[in-house]
Parts: C-alpha cells; structure tokens; sequence
C-alpha cells in the first residue's frame, strides 16, 4: 500500500512538474520574443498579460513536486530537540493540516473561476476567458494537498523492506 501511494504522488507530482515546465519556457520565449521584437519596433502586445498566466501556471503545478521532493525551506531549530516520535507526529500532524489548508485554498480558488467564468468575465487587453487557468492553478493547489496528504500516509505507513 505505502508503495503504490509513493509511486501515484510520484507520477502526479512528475506530471504537474512537466505542465510547469511548459508553462516557464512559453514564458521564456514570449519575454524573448517580445525583446527581440522591441528592438525591431514592433513590441509584442499583451506580453504582460500572457507572461502573468504562464507564470501563474508554472508555479502552482511546482508546488507539489517541491513539496515531494523537500525543496522547501524547513526551520528545524526546536524540532531537532524533539525525541523521535513527537517529531513524527509533529510531521504527520502538519502534513495533515497543510493538506487541508490548501484543499481549501484549491476549493476557494475553483470558487473563484466559476465566478469568473458564469460572469463572461475576459482578460482586459486580450479580451480572451481565462477562467482556465485560474482552474489551472486551483489544480495546482489540489495536487499539492494530494501530495501532503500522501506525505501523511507515508509516514503512518511502513517503509518498504528492501531486498
């Protein structure tokens, strides 16, 4: 069970970390398009707001593999004190209350583009929806509760034996 819990945070975690990928090389190549072409005369319209998006997308779908793989910033000065066991169930207890922290802000978030997208609203200057990516980025949150939650289970469960 602690197998298969590790390996579907893994692929998810992968997956988002792919759709971030993607999301900071458009915003790349818009940013150097857009330079190149100011040089030219010819700025490129709306790149601010296309370079927002991307950048929204790229940071929300990095959160959870961040998370998984411990790239976070983690303060242990009292911690380190702490005998085994309270440290575990310190863990556990903020793995728990983290996920559903940001299950809600994912919940709020999803609120927030239904909002959006029953109102007609659109992007000012490229008058495009974008309600996608406010899911997007709701997404992003949801995979990172997904991923603390499994933090949790990861260490409730047993540590598989290797052979």
């Amino acid at each position: 069970m602690g197998q298969a819990v590790r390996r579907i945070d893994e692929i998810l975690c992968r997956a988002g970390l792919v759709v971030s990928a993607v999301a900071l090389v458009a915003l790349m190549a818009l940013t150097g398009a857009n330079v190149v072409m100011r040089l030219a005369g010819l700025p490129l319209g709306a790149v601010y707001e296309l370079a927002g998006y991307c950048g929204a997308l790229a940071v929300a779908f990095a959160l959870a593999e961040t998370q998984r793989s411990g790239g976070n910033i983690t303060v242990e000065l009292f911690t380190v004190r702490l005998p085994e066991r309270a440290r575990s169930a310190m863990l556990l207890g903020n793995a728990v209350l983290f996920a559903l922290f940001f299950a809600v802000i994912a919940y709020q978030v999803g609120c927030r583009g239904l909002t959006v997208r029953s109102t007609g609203e659109v992007s000012e200057t490229l008058k495009m929806i974008y309600h996608p990516f406010i899911f997007c980025v709701a997404g992003g949150f949801a995979l990172l509760s997904l991923s603390l939650l499994s933090s949790a289970l990861r260490a409730v469960l047993p540590a598989p034996v290797s052979r």
